[in-house]
């Protein structure tokens, strides 16, 4: 896989087992090309002990214009890079 595409993400749940992510090994998003819509917002992500999930809510501050973006992390994960499909 070379390239990922997502929707504007507002609620991202994961379970406990994953790691704490979406994305089961992170061993492999150093190398893909991670693609977002330009008013996607930066996520912050907690441990729910109830459902025992992480999960990842919008906080307000654009992605593009936030230091996660010029890092290219996102959701906790370091990509090859991330840009704006749009």
């Amino acid at each position: 896989m070379e390239k990922v595409t997502l929707g504007e993400l507002t609620d991202v749940r994961g379970e406990a087992n994953s790691g704490g992510g979406i994305f089961d090994d992170d061993n492999w998003t150093p190398y893909i090309d991670l693609y977002l819509p330009k008013n996607q917002e930066v996520m912050k992500g907690e441990f729910d002990e109830n459902s025992n999930q992480y999960i990842w809510k919008p906080t307000g501050e654009k992605y593009f214009a936030s230091p996660d973006y010029d890092n290219g992390i996102f959701l906790g994960y370091q990509f090859n890079s991330v840009k704006s499909w749009e």
